[in-house]
């Protein structure tokens, strides 16, 4: 029980961490790509990778505690 508890919040907290970062640096990277509607995408493709990945990186982790 503790340690479900334990890798919940430790996930929670990075992937949390992982947001902050990347929306820091939005703009940067919309400057790169010039423009907003480009920025859009990139975001876009980024959820999508973190949402399908953090499943998958989760499960593996949890195995190995």
């Amino acid at each position: 029980m503790f340690r479900a508890v334990r890798v919940l919040i430790i996930g929670l907290t990075l992937s949390s961490l992982d947001f902050v970062i990347v929306a820091a640096s939005m703009r940067t990277i919309a400057d790169h790509l010039h423009g907003q509607t480009l920025q859009v995408w990139a975001t876009t493709a980024y959820t999508i990778a973190s949402t399908i990945a953090t499943p998958l990186f989760g499960k593996r982790w949890a195995r190995s505690l």
